[in-house]
Parts: structure tokens; sequence; C-alpha cells
């Protein structure tokens, strides 16, 4: 229980922090910014940044900070494109690459608080051509070893997803495991594997009948 009340916290305070990774100073950038905060809260917050992106030379990023359903703070900091002196804004599009984790996790615990899935039940009961083995014997996977990566899955497998554009891609996705084997018995050690979200989205869509996209964008904490 104290394991799924820590995930519970690492996705309930989730701060949109998305970086570029090139050599800059940080600079704050006024475009559509909005701040709730208090003067000391704002000081804090924004000499945290400025060290961080000094320390980790970061070009620019954009902090989002969200209190129930307002947002209590929004601001850019540095540039986007260094060599034209883009600063970044609102309006910079970043890749989001792994914070989906977050909004998937989200998803996962959603549903199960709704009682739409167990997070001790096996995978197989969502996608049921999911098969997978350990040394030769098939074996199974529950949707709690996917949240935490230690359903045995290979970190290798992140080579394995397809590029697609399709709206079957996640499915596509999740087929490349089938009858692949583990590196470890599930639920036996960590390791980090980007597929695991994937799974979990599908198993989203398979529940809800919803496309990912549309489920998450209606999902509330």
């Amino acid at each position: 229980m104290k394991k799924r009340n820590k995930l519970v916290v690492m996705l309930s305070i989730f701060i949109s922090i998305v970086l570029c990774q090139i050599n800059v100073y940080a600079l704050s950038n006024d475009d559509k910014e909005i701040n709730y905060l208090t003067k000391d809260e704002t000081v804090k917050i924004e000499k945290f940044i400025e060290e961080n992106m000094s320390g980790g030379s970061i070009p620019g990023l954009s902090v989002n900070i969200v209190k129930g359903d307002k947002t209590v703070y929004q601001k850019g900091f540095g540039y986007s494109d260094i060599d034209k002196k883009k600063p970044v804004t609102s309006q910079s599009l970043f890749e989001i690459g792994s914070n989906s984790k977050a909004f998937t996790g989200l998803g996962i615990l959603s549903l199960e608080k709704s009682g739409q899935i167990n997070l001790e039940d096996e995978v197989v009961k969502y996608i049921p051509w999911l098969k997978v083995k350990y040394k030769d014997k098939e074996v199974s996977i529950t949707v709690e070893q996917l949240l935490y990566h230690t359903s045995g899955i290979p970190f290798k497998t992140i080579d394995k997803i397809p590029v697609s554009n399709e709206d079957n891609a996640l499915e596509e996705t999740v087929k490349t495991l089938v009858g692949i084997e583990l590196d470890s018995e599930p639920g036996e050690k960590f390791q980090y594997a980007t597929i695991n979200y994937d799974v979990l989205g599908l198993i989203i869509e398979k529940v809800t009948g919803k496309t990912y996209e549309n489920y998450i964008g209606a999902t509330r904490c």
C-alpha cells in the first residue's frame, strides 16, 4: 500500500518542465506569463529553476504549475533557438517524451478507483493475445508490474517501436512483444522499459472503448 501511495503522490504532483539540451544561461520571458504565487514562493521557484538550468546546461524550458483546476504559474525561461535568440514562451512546442507516462499512470489509477480494473489483474485479461515467456515458459504479467517496470520486459524493446501516425499505432507497438523472452521473471526486479507504458495505454483503450488521447484528455485528478 505504501508503494501504491507513493505512485499516486508522484503522479498527482505534476509540474510540466520540458528540457532542450544545449548550453545557455537562464533568462525569463514575458509572453503570456501567469503568476498567482506569493512573492516569496516566486523567488524560491525561480531561483531553483535558474540554478538547475545553469548546473544542467539547459538552454530553455517552460514551467507550468497547476493547483486544483487553476494554473497558478506559467513562465518560459531561456531560448528555444539559441542561434536565433528565440525565447521560450507559453506558445513554444516541446516533445513531451516520457512525461506522458505520468498521464498513463493517472489514467490507470483512475480506472482502478472506478472499479474498472484491478492492479493485480493479469494483462491477458484485457489483451488476451499478449503472451510472453521467461526461460521458454509462458508467464503472466500484471498491470501493477507494468506500472513499476518490474514486468521483465527488456529495455531494448524500445527499438521495436514502429514509427506510425496510424490510429492503430499503439496496438501495433504492443504486438511487437508477442512471444518475446523476458529478461527476468515478472515481479522479480526493476528494469525500465518504455513499452511497459504502451501496454498500459492499450489496456486503457480496451477497457474504456476510447482512444488513449480522448480518455486521457477527459481524465481529472
